[in-house]
């Protein structure tokens, strides 16, 4: 058996030594840096350069090792010369410079070229032909870290159009939500005004498309979130019987209207389960109010039922459950079913002219049945009517025990109503009139600023039993005022008041910036009342209290 010389034996291990710290990063100078160090010290060389373009382009210097001749290469004659003496046909050259420095250019194919220096005798030919594969590999690592990069940069121009993306929809939503509040609330307090029959007509009319308006804008906002991937679930506890015949009750004024029957079909038992309240109730709210919207007579029935799966055993610790909105409706070809659930889509263009939408509801509900781990489905027959159900398997958990708290608050006589003094904090005099007005209906007194620093000092001129803040303001901001307000309660040992985020800034982080600055509790404009007078309980119980302690 033949045996190799040493000199083969050390071309061996040159070559697997530089295997070895042939692409070890996908950063271009960090890869280059970690391939030259050790290459030059085996090749016995003082410098290594890379040019990007290959022969018969333009080269571009993009790495020097080491550090100190990347300024000095432009001024050494010859250099670029000696580039052009290697391409397609010759892969490795040797020249020699004016100033006696041996320059080995090897091209780097898809790349560009490499040039080593070395200041005595240049490499021996077998060497250069060692070196010719590990430059075809090192070509190959430079073209990685080039993909790279373009992939890297293209990710960060995504995640810069994202972040762009979502403050433009959320200046949006403050910007619309803004004057809506004031058409809606104003609307509501002139119906409650009014009692001639044609004004209350109009009115209703006005404050009906200012509702449909805003809930376009919603749905806009929750099929960006989900886009965007920043919609987290927040399971609890909950009744989920409960939750359906909650949706059916708010829903049946809107049904009764068209002269529609809206029927609940629940089982006899039905569990408490783990799912997050908010997202299950808004695909229901979404699913009927989609069915009311296309029957123009008829019913709308919402089911639950506890459907076993085929094949399966039930398990104690987790309950299928089956949700199905069924209607009377117009129904949908078969050739438009397969769309349905596609973004901005309606089943044609007429239906989006007679019935109106953003073509967005279920596409959004589809998404959010997704994120809770069930599939939505859809069967229609034209002129007949259409079901759209969806199956979640959820966790069981025990129906939470009453509390002596919640035993307290059974048995608890509400106090007699309390005159409250409250300071109402925005920039704009809408919003500050709109919010006076409801107060002062409900029988309280209402003191007004029009920014943060005006808030701040109020407080701390006046007792106040709670203050409802804008989040943008100028001069200073809701937060940032809030904060103020905390600082000085915990310095003077004064009582903490109550204050409530009232902002048309409606998104999820919103909330939680108000919360982490000391706000008590957050609403978004437009104000809905249930919401705002629940508020007012709790500042009133919390009046009380302090009053007689």
């Amino acid at each position: 058996m033949p045996t190799l010389s040493a000199s083969k034996l050390a071309l061996i291990a040159l070559q697997y030594e530089l295997a070895l710290v042939v692409g070890q990063d996908l950063r271009l100078p960090v890869m280059l840096r970690r391939f030259f160090t050790p290459a030059l010290k085996l090749l016995g060389c003082r410098s290594a350069h890379v040019w990007r373009g290959e022969c018969g382009m333009t080269p571009t210097h993009v790495f020097a090792y080491p550090l100190r001749e990347a300024a000095g290469w432009s001024d050494q004659p010859g250099w670029i010369g000696a580039l052009a003496s290697v391409g397609p046909e010759c892969r490795f050259a040797v020249q020699t410079a004016p100033e006696g420095l041996r320059l080995h250019v090897f091209a780097l194919p898809g790349f560009g070229r490499a040039l080593i220096t070395r200041e005595r005798s240049p490499l021996v030919d077998e060497v250069l032909h060692a070196l010719e594969p590990i430059m075809q590999r090192l070509a190959m690592a430079c073209q990685a870290c080039d993909q790279y990069e373009n992939a890297e940069s293209l990710r960060h121009k995504a995640e810069a159009a994202n972040v762009a993306k979502g403050h433009f929809l959320a200046n949006m939503s403050h910007e619309i939500r803004t004057p809506i509040h004031g058409v809606i609330g104003l609307t509501e307090l002139a119906l409650e005004d009014s009692h001639e029959a044609p004004v209350r007509e109009h009115l209703t009319v006005a404050l009906d498309s200012a509702r449909h308006l805003l809930q376009i804008v919603n749905d806009i906002l929750n099929f960006s979130k989900i886009e965007a991937g920043r919609v987290e679930l927040t399971p609890e506890p909950l009744s989920i019987a409960e939750l359906v015949d909650g949706v059916a009750s708010a829903m049946r004024p809107t049904a009764q209207l068209k002269g529609l029957t809206l029927e609940v079909v629940l089982p006899d038992q039905a569990p408490v389960v783990m799912v997050d309240r908010l997202r299950l109730r808004q695909v229901l709210y979404n699913l009927t109010g989609n069915a009311i919207k296309f029957t123009p007579a008829g019913r709308v029935t919402l089911g639950l039922s506890l459907p076993q799966p085929e094949g399966e055993v039930g398990h104690p610790s987790q309950v299928h459950v089956r949700f199905s909105v069924q209607d009377t409706g117009i129904g949908i070809p078969p050739e438009k079913l397969e769309h349905v659930f596609d973004a901005f889509s309606q089943a044609d263009e007429s239906t989006s002219r007679t019935y109106g939408g953003t073509g967005l509801g279920l596409t959004i509900s589809r998404q959010l049945v997704s994120l809770m781990g069930g599939q939505m489905d859809v069967r229609s027959v034209p002129g007949q009517g259409s079901e759209f159900w969806f199956e979640l398997a959820l966790p069981r958990v025990a129906a939470p025990a009453a509390s002596a708290s919640d035993a307290l608050a059974d048995a608890w006589c509400p106090l007699p109503e309390r005159s409250l003094h409250l300071l109402v904090v925005d920039d704009v005099p809408t919003n500050r009139l709109l919010v006076s007005k409801l107060l002062e209906r409900a029988g309280h007194r209402v003191d007004m600023a029009c920014d943060g620093a005006e808030a701040l000092a109020k407080v701390k001129e006046q007792a106040f039993d709670g203050v409802l803040m804008d989040m943008q303001m100028p001069v200073m901001d809701g937060l940032e005022a809030t904060r103020a307000i905390r600082e000085w309660e915990a310095s003077t040992g004064r009582m903490p008041i109550y204050i409530v985020a009232l902002t048309a800034n409606a998104m999820a982080a919103d909330e939680q910036r108000c919360l982490e600055a000391g706000m008590d509790t957050y609403l978004s404009k437009p104000i809905q009342r249930p919401a705002f007078d629940e508020v007012l309980s709790r500042m009133q119980s919390r009046s009380a209290t302090q009053a007689s302690a």
